[in-house]
């Protein structure tokens, strides 16, 4: 939760403000920080790396001021490398640097027990660099697998979640999906050949489809339903490490719907309702989740003409939701999406006058239902109503345009400081403007 860290951080200096003879035996300044580091991961503020460095300083000052309690260790170090990872910082690269220097420097210099770096750490440093979306990163990450490759300490050497982790840096920075391919045929050797530490996951086989997913090409969709029905094949051949999971259908459906082609809505639909039939069958790995619904929603809007599908699918969600599968509320990126797949429908067919009503009524379903529109769920609705061109839909239009003005300054007085929630002005802007230009 974005409230997680601040609340966190109050409570320590509460408890810091306490005499000494009402703070309980036992208590570990080390463990309560480290808690709250982990508060601030959570939060996935962009602040949070800077909050986490700073509470790392201060137990420090603790610690060489001769509070023995408030000693730094591993799981200090882990919490700190997983605020780097969900806060996305672009420097995450330097941060980790400076981290494993602080452990080498308490483990070689200070003789602390369990402070060297091991797999876990780097793991997790790994992890870090790969969220900071730095087309860089991609070097120091296949660099830091060669050294734990080639390493004679068991601790270090790569498992199943380094080379996932390296894969998701490929596809986050910019990378070779042809590099993820390579990974995949690796691992497998490895794992047929006997070492164990490499048994593929569902995490795994979902970091090599989402990599052929990112090219958003057919060539990357073909490729990732190719290997999604491969690792079918051998799971009904007894391999149980290739037992397909929600996850790998999901990063195949986002591949498919990326590709763009005429049949990805059909195709993407076709995976989820495998799902659905294979869960209400017992399989409960397969159940799927909004982000299934939301990645066959997506294909259908990219196909261009899949406006009545979306709006189905939309209906199932809200229906199933409502009858005991929560999991399958629709958000912000389910509406717009359909929204999207509405408008742009229309575009490809002139003689459609119900588009703009149709997507004015998701727009006002989203309200009723307390989930905050933005500039992506205005923009294609203004754009419906202007292209009607005619006193109604400009007068709604305008209408649509001012209530949109009237969230964004009432946004902006209650944002607090240091918080940037983007309602994607931008997008409004545009097709108010493109319009204006027209005439």
């Amino acid at each position: 939760a974005p409230e997680a860290g601040n609340r966190a951080e109050q409570l320590l200096h509460q408890l810091e403000q306490l005499p000494s003879n009402e703070v309980r035996k036992g208590y570990s300044p080390a463990m309560v920080y480290n808690s709250v580091m982990t508060a601030w991961a959570k939060s996935g503020e962009p602040i949070a790396a800077d909050k986490v460095d700073a509470l790392l300083e201060r137990l420090e000052t603790k610690y060489f001021s001769g509070d023995a309690r408030a000693q730094p260790s591993k799981t200090t170090f882990l919490c700190m490398l997983g605020a780097y990872a969900k806060a996305r910082i672009p420097d995450a690269e330097k941060r980790c640097e400076s981290l494993l220097r602080k452990m080498k420097y308490y483990h070689d210099e200070m003789r602390i027990p369990g402070m060297e770096p091991d797999r876990s750490i780097y793991n997790a440093i790994l992890n870090a660099i790969a969220k900071s979306h730095r087309p860089s990163s991609v070097a120091k990450v296949e660099e830091i697998l060669t050294m734990m490759q080639s390493s004679t300490d068991q601790r270090l050497r790569p498992d199943i979640i380094t080379y996932a982790t390296v894969i998701d840096c490929h596809t986050k920075c910019g990378g070779d999906p042809e590099r993820a391919e390579e990974i995949l045929r690796f691992v497998l050797d490895k794992y047929r050949g006997g070492d164990k530490s490499l048994e593929p996951n569902a995490v795994f086989y979902s970091a090599v489809l989402q990599a052929w997913a990112k090219t958003a090409a057919p060539l990357g969709a073909r490729k990732a339903e190719g290997l999604l029905r491969r690792n079918i094949e051998l799971y009904e051949e007894g391999k149980i490490y290739a037992k397909p999971h929600a996850i790998m259908y999901n990063a195949v459906m986002d591949a498919i719907a990326r590709s763009g082609e005429s049949t990805s809505g059909p195709r993407a639909e076709d995976l989820l309702n495998e799902m659905e039939s294979l869960y209400r069958a017992g399989n409960d790995e397969l159940k799927p989740n909004r982000r299934s619904y939301n990645a066959v929603i997506l294909a259908y809007r990219n196909a261009g003409d899949g406006g009545r599908k979306a709006e189905e699918l939309l209906q199932r969600m809200e229906e199933l939701s409502e009858s005991g599968r929560p999991e399958l509320t629709p958000d912000v990126v389910s509406y717009n999406c359909v929204i999207s797949a509405i408008v742009d429908g229309g575009n490809s067919n002139k003689d459609d006058d119900t588009v703009a009503d149709r997507a004015q009524s998701i727009l006002d379903r989203m309200e009723q239902r307390r989930i905050r529109p933005d500039g992506r769920t205005y923009s294609p609705v203004i754009e419906a109503w202007l292209r009607r061109n005619d006193e109604k839909g400009h007068a709604l239009a305008e209408m649509m345009l001012q209530q949109f003005l009237e969230k964004v300054d009432l946004e902006k007085r209650k944002r607090k400081p240091g918080k940037d929630h983007n309602l994607y002005e931008d997008a409004v802007w545009d097709v108010v403007n493109a319009y204006r230009e027209k005439k």
